[in-house]
């Protein structure tokens, strides 16, 4: 089973969500048949027109977020009409899944201060000092924490990309809940079903996941007490994207069968 990445790293200093950049990933990557994908990449203008140096970077950031979920990528490959929201929420989760600090971020320092309902970069540049004391300059840090606050801006977790940023709950459809709940069943993580980061991130919690769960196509979700019941009706994430209801005879189910 794959797992959540768990040391951590600066990459998103370099690379932020990639969203548009990560739909053509989507589009042209197979995993077999593409011996050298920067060489594809550059040659087929992927990306547009961008410099080999700038490709070699989008490739290495996109082959450690979606090559080590095959699954994953080959769903994503196949469903080509996300929408802006749903391929920002892809982006966010599969950032969350190799990037353990920003995991934290998004999952632990912010939902911790929905109540204050904002944030400012200051307080970023301090948690960093605090999550590892000692191990970055203050100019790092600030690069740092701009790079985390870019990447939940564009996630739809921040509201602004200027102090103070309003804590949001970004537009979450159906159909991206139920890749992130099946994705998460064949990947090895921290936390819960119904308590972890990645759900967490984007406010659900509590009542409110659960009632998006007891409506959601693909499982079935029952409370008694303290305890509960979830059953899912595909076993896998590729099953889902060839089952679920929406994808009735659109293309994506067509070509997934």
């Amino acid at each position: 089973m794959t797992a959540e990445l768990t040391t951590t790293h600066t990459h998103i200093m370099r690379a932020g969500l990639l969203a548009e950049e990560a739909r053509a990933w989507w589009r042209h990557r197979r995993l077999s048949g593409q011996p050298d994908p920067i060489r594809s990449a550059f040659t087929e203008y992927w990306f547009g027109v961008r410099s080999e140096a700038r490709v070699r970077l989008l490739v290495g950031a996109l082959q450690r977020r979606f090559d080590r979920f095959p699954a994953a990528l080959e769903v994503l490959h196949q469903w080509t009409d996300t929408t802006p929201e749903e391929r920002a929420l892809i982006c966010h989760w599969h950032v969350q899944l190799t990037d353990p600090l920003y995991r934290l971020f998004t999952g632990e320092l912010l939902p911790g201060l929905q109540a204050r309902g904002e944030i400012r970069q200051s307080r970023v540049v301090d948690w960093l000092e605090t999550e590892h004391p000692g191990r970055w300059g203050m100019s790092t840090r600030l690069r740092f924490s701009s790079a985390l606050l870019s990447c939940a801006y564009h996630a739809g977790i921040l509201g602004t990309a200027k102090d103070p940023r309003p804590i949001t709950a970004p537009r979450l459809s159906d159909r991206a809940l139920g890749y992130i709940l099946h994705l998460l069943r064949e990947t090895g993580y921290s936390g819960s079903t119904l308590e972890n980061p990645y759900l967490t991130s984007l406010g659900l919690e509590g009542d409110m996941l659960e009632s998006r769960l007891r409506r959601l196509d693909g499982v079935t979700f029952r409370r008694m007490g303290h305890l509960f019941e979830l059953d899912w009706r595909h076993d896998s994430l590729q099953q889902w994207a060839e089952g679920a209801q929406w994808a009735e005879g659109t293309q994506w189910a067509k070509e997934m069968r």
